[in-house]
């Protein structure tokens, strides 16, 4: 229903005899109550037909089952890609670290602060998670119109989610690269230079 256009509609005001479906706006304080009294009132004009009730809003929701499901499983592969590259790109700052650890010695023993190494260290991560994102960002793009395009009405795509969505993955690149930049950054420079 929510992938097909709203048509023409038109309301008859029919006879007693035509009635087969009545749509009501109820209280909920005692929704038990109001249901055995219209069930009465039902029986009493037409006693041939059973008494049957849904309600709208478990209908609408109903409606909405296969997008929450599809969201959830997307949020949760979308995690697990997020844990995955993360673990990679600490290993990777590990890795890097270990690799330039002269340098950081050689830098320390030259009076470079922990910030500057902290940033010398993480300013290649951040290139490459920029390069990533913006690789990204047109499949994206590119996807969530064919997702929309499903549907019968729909919004346009802004700009925020995916602001949103670049600044989330530069955190996280950054905590992972961080705590090995950090930790490179604070170790003992006669330490690094003997390392070597």
């Amino acid at each position: 229903m929510l992938r097909e256009k709203i048509g023409p509609i038109m309301v008859l005001v029919a006879t007693p005899e035509m009635m087969m479906v009545i749509s009501l706006r109820i209280r909920a304080d005692d929704v038990a109550a109001t249901l055995a009294g219209l069930e009465r009132k039902w029986r009493e004009l037409d006693p041939a037909h059973p008494f049957s009730f849904s309600f709208l809003d478990e209908r609408f929701a109903r409606l909405y089952e296969r997008e929450r499901r599809t969201g959830t499983l997307l949020l949760s592969v979308a995690g697990l890609a997020v844990l995955v590259a993360c673990l990679g790109l600490f290993g990777l700052a590990a890795y890097a670290a270990g690799k330039r650890t002269k340098e950081i010695g050689i830098r320390k023993a030259v009076g470079a602060s922990a910030r500057s190494i902290v940033v010398l260290l993480s300013k290649d991560f951040t290139r490459l998670i920029a390069i990533g994102y913006l690789a990204a960002l047109p499949v994206v793009f590119w996807l969530m119109g064919r997702w929309l395009e499903g549907f019968a009405y729909r919004t346009a795509i802004g700009i925020g989610p995916f602001v949103a969505a670049g600044l989330a993955v530069l955190a996280a690149g950054w905590l992972s690269v961080g705590f090995q930049s950090v930790r490179a950054a604070r170790a003992n420079p006669t330490d690094a230079l003997r390392y070597e």
